[in-house]
């Protein structure tokens, strides 16, 4: 049975002279659940309506959600158990990784969620194609360290189109304009500088510098070649496709970039694609190069499964096995999950 019905009288000077002449009115209807409404009370009450049936649509939603959670957490636990039973947790990597996004992928379809697509990129894949250029070491550790710094990479981008390091004229020039000589050695350097007194040297000291400058001077590129090398990385970057697509796209963009010795990453692609098949949708995926800018502990793979109609995230997650040891474990433990973004969940169902 109902538990209210709502008696609409259109005017409400009517129902002010109804009660002048019998007061108990409104808690005669009241007690019989009856409650009545005018022009000034109708659309004040039917918004309370509203509000009080999307709460109980929630506290249905967050049942089953509750639920879910449970069922997860079974499905999580089967995850660790295959974890555990690969050698090391290397061999089978992609089967892993795999079985994470199809247990994402049951997520939605246990909300009966169908329109939903997930992107996906991998950090450790553009950690490989930088160790694979032609750059000095410590400009490979900051475009690696520094991905997840949108804007600070841009910067380093930026710089590494002007081209970086001391070559011997750039040298000559600056030791010319300080000291007036075309060479020194480092301790012949380090005396020039303690003779001159030299101030705003920072927290540096004289010694930090001068092996900061020697350097620079043995790795040198060229701004051409720097802006060969970020044209490289910006193309790199906008490699985007269907999953099934991209290893093709992949192995194409490295061989006429003449990037060296890149095949056994695209094979490693190849069989991450083949293992996912296997499991999901693949139709579903798209792969972007250039996402993983948010999140810095993650180390492989990465996604995020939303809804196309409003770009939500719904569910997000990747590999982070290095998370672990910088947490203090001294296992070297392979580690892969996602999260469930509830508030959106629950806005779509």
């Amino acid at each position: 049975s109902l538990d209210y019905v709502f008696i609409f009288m259109p005017h409400d000077y009517a129902f002010v002279t109804a009660q002048k002449f019998d007061p108990s009115l409104a808690s005669y209807a009241q007690q019989r659940q009856i409650i009545i409404v005018g022009p000034s009370t109708l659309i004040m009450c039917m918004k309370l309506i509203e509000s009080i049936w999307k709460l109980e649509k929630q506290n249905k939603n967050s049942i089953e959600i509750a639920n879910l959670a449970g069922q997860m957490y079974d499905q999580i636990i089967k995850s660790i158990n295959v974890l555990s039973d690969s050698e090391k947790n290397l061999n089978n990597i992609h089967e892993m990784d795999a079985y994470i996004l199809k247990t994402a992928e049951d997520t939605m379809c246990q909300l009966n969620i169908d329109n939903y697509k997930i992107k996906i990129g991998s950090i450790k894949l553009f950690n490989q194609f930088i160790n694979k250029l032609e750059l000095p070491i410590r400009w490979k550790q900051r475009l690696v360290r520094h991905f997840f710094r949108r804007i600070y990479f841009g910067s380093l981008l930026d710089r590494l189109g002007e081209g970086v390091g001391y070559d011997n004229e750039k040298k000559h020039s600056m030791l010319q304009e300080k000291f007036n000589i075309d060479d020194v050695s480092d301790k012949g350097l380090t005396d020039l500088i303690n003779k001159q007194n030299a101030r705003g040297l920072g927290a540096r000291t004289v010694e930090e510098i001068v092996d900061r400058f020697q350097l620079k001077s043995l790795n040198v590129i060229s701004q051409k070649d720097g802006k060969e090398i970020v044209d490289l990385i910006n193309n790199f970057l906008k490699l985007s496709c269907n999953l099934s697509e991209f290893p093709s796209l992949l192995r194409e963009f490295t061989k006429s970039n003449n990037v060296s010795s890149f095949e056994s990453e695209v094979e490693e692609m190849e069989n991450f694609v083949n293992a996912l098949s296997g499991k999901s949708n693949i139709e579903k995926y798209y792969f972007d190069n250039d996402f993983g800018h948010s999140i810095e502990f993650y180390d492989g793979m990465m996604f995020e499964i939303y809804n196309p109609d409003n770009q939500s995230e719904l569910i997000s997650g990747g590999r982070y096995d290095k998370l672990l040891i910088d947490l203090g474990s001294k296992s070297n433990l392979s580690a892969v999950g996602f999260a469930t973004n509830n508030n959106n969940i629950i806005e779509l169902i």
